[in-house]
This record gives C-alpha cells, sequence and structure tokens, in this order.
C-alpha cells in the first residue's frame, strides 16, 4: 500500500504507511499569498541544500490552473510536478516567505501535522 491523501484543516495531505505527511509546495505558497507559481519554484531553487537537509524532494505530478499574463491573459490547466514538503521542510518555506500571510501559514501548518 502506498500514501493515501488525507483532507486535514483545510488541506490535502499524502500519509505514507509510516506516518508521515507531506504538503504541496503549491498549497503552502498560495496560503502564503504568492500569485504566482513561479514565485514559490524559484524560491525553493535558492533553498534547495536547505530544504534537503530535512530529506528529499518528492514530486507529485497534478493539474494546476495557471494565470497566463500579457496581451493573450485568461487561466489554463496545465500538467506541472509540484514539490511535497515533509513537516521541517514545509516550515522552513513557511519561514523562507516574506508574506504578511506567512505568521498565519505557520499556525495552519502546526495545526495540520499535529494532526497527522
Amino acid at each position: 500500500m502506498g500514501a493515501v491523501t488525507l483532507h486535514i484543516e483545510g488541506w490535502d495531505v499524502e500519509v505514507d504507511e509510516a506516518g508521515g505527511g507531506r504538503v504541496g509546495a503549491f498549497a503552502i505558497a498560495e496560503r502564503a499569498g504568492l500569485k504566482r507559481q513561479k514565485d514559490v519554484k524559484e524560491l525553493l531553487e535558492r533553498n534547495r541544500s536547505e530544504l534537503e537537509q530535512h530529506g528529499p524532494l518528492p514530486m507529485r505530478r497534478t493539474v494546476r490552473r495557471i494565470e497566463k499574463r500579457g496581451a493573450i491573459g485568461g487561466v489554463e490547466l496545465r500538467e506541472v510536478d509540484e514539490p511535497m514538503l515533509n513537516e521541517a521542510q514545509a516550515y522552513n518555506l513557511a519561514i523562507l516567505m516574506r508574506t504578511p500571510r506567512a505568521s498565519a501559514l505557520r499556525v495552519s501548518l502546526l495545526k495540520l501535522f499535529l494532526a497527522v
């Protein structure tokens, strides 16, 4: 049996057989107020070595709504690879984010991982 996805405190969290949970980096970014998927990808890449001190960064294939800018604006659905973060990585990412909602995000993550 592999990981199962649970819905806790408004989050989708993947829980493995050992009881470890992982949340999607894009879900964290949205709650922190980052508007563009590209912003969180850049933040993850700049801090990859720090995040990988807490374990690997596995990817999950998912479909995301991507906002297109410029003359041909709009929204499209696109398959993307979303980094799945464990508890330490999720907290670390939330600490690195400098947004007004980052504090509330950290509280939400704490509740999430306590529930897992």
